[in-house]
């Protein structure tokens, strides 16, 4: 997408993935899907390692049954379920709170049991929001979120040689792990750098250390995420030029 609009995208990993170190909550709920009225995915990497497990284990027909409703967090998310031949029933594309909506709009919460697969750092904010509707939330870990090696004074000089002009976040691990690298000198580094945010909590997890974001799109999507930074760098950076 940033090619598409003549960007040119250097890639600096911050955060990796690998299944949950035990699985054995995962395990028990492929296993009794049955139990389940709804199974909601917040995140790709969500869909990605539950789906793996469940081809693992003998619980994939379960998890493709049209009984069982799917319910994603975002239009990535949702494209990534079916690609894996879930179907998917529900999809809020502003974040868990939006998504919690969508469902009650398609039939009550209270009284319906919901899986969430997720990281061992998820959110609880979807999970409190389902239980306070008279849902039962089971979150169980699918996966875990790591930190790569990363050269934190390689980064940090090659800002300070200002080889960047923009610098993306797209999750509040990467912004964690970024303001761990430069410690102190993080909000310096990015100083004269277009700061952005895939949403709102990664840009609540960028102004916790101190750095404010240039742009962040209405909905945490990524053609709205390159739209956004397209018309901020067309009116604030070309023009000013």
């Amino acid at each position: 997408l940033l090619r598409a609009v003549g960007a040119n995208p250097v890639r600096i990993p911050l955060v990796a993935f690998a299944p949950a170190r035990d699985l054995t909550e995962l395990d028990a709920a492929l296993g009794d899907l049955g139990h389940f009225d709804e199974v909601v995915f917040a995140s790709e990497n969500a869909v990605r390692f539950t789906v793996e497990r469940a081809r693992e284990t003998g619980g994939f027909e379960a998890l493709v049954s049209r009984r069982l409703e799917i319910a994603c967090v975002g239009t990535a998310t949702a494209e990534a379920a079916r690609r894996a031949g879930l179907h998917v029933s529900c999809v809020g594309a502003g974040g868990g709170l939006d998504l919690l909506e969508e469902i009650e709009k398609q039939q009550p919460v209270a009284g319906r049991r919901f899986l969430l697969p997720r990281s061992e750092i998820g959110r609880d904010d979807l999970v409190a929001g389902l239980q306070e509707k008279g849902g039962e939330a089971v979150a169980v870990e699918a996966y875990r979120t790591l930190r790569p090696p990363v050269d934190g004074d390689s980064l940090g000089q090659r800002l300070g040689d200002s080889e960047f002009d923009v610098a993306s976040f797209a999750s509040p691990s990467a912004v964690a792990y970024f303001a761990e690298l430069l410690g102190d000198g993080a909000r310096a580094a990015l100083r004269g750098v277009t700061v952005t945010a895939l949403g709102e909590t990664t840009a609540a997890a960028l102004r916790d250390v101190g750095i404010e974001p240039d742009v962040v799109p209405e909905r945490p999507e990524l053609q709205e995420w390159v739209d956004a930074l397209t018309r901020h760098w067309r009116d604030n950076v070309l023009e000013g030029d």
